[in-house]
């Protein structure tokens, strides 16, 4: 069976005991997506309008329903050109979405894009911090 969750994807045959794993896991997606961010690398993982990338996703920022537009599945890369950005008008547009994008810093060598957790002081979800709570 495969699976995508836009971040990873598991490729596996599900015995029962890892159904059930399977299970508990995606009844969490939504809880660890909702408290993380994406740290900006090459953008190929990262979808511009419904990823949250800039404190919270473009469609939610823009009060955009999510559902009307097929166009949303555009990834951040396609906004990235040699290190830059190179944003379309509807941002562009928006002068306060426009300047927290362009204090973004891009990495100078493409990186791969990381999830990470926003509730650690290093951003990482470690064994050492999960023991402490």
């Amino acid at each position: 069976m495969l699976l995508s969750f836009g971040i990873v994807i598991f490729v596996m045959e599900l015995s029962p005991k890892s159904h059930q794993v399977l299970c508990l896991l995606l009844s969490h997606m939504d809880t660890v997506l909702d408290n993380s961010i994406w740290l900006i690398g090459n953008g190929e993982r990262i979808n511009l309008w419904l990823d949250n990338w800039l404190g919270a996703s473009l469609v939610s920022i823009l009060n955009i329903n999510s559902d009307a537009f097929s166009s949303l599945s555009i990834k951040l890369s396609s906004v990235i050109d040699a290190g830059r950005w190179r944003l379309p008008p509807i941002l562009l547009s928006n002068l306060v979405v426009a300047a927290s994008i362009s204090n973004i810093t891009l990495p100078v060598t493409p990186l791969i894009d990381k999830l990470v957790w926003l509730h650690t002081p290093d951003s990482d979800c470690n064994a050492l911090f999960l023991n402490k709570r």
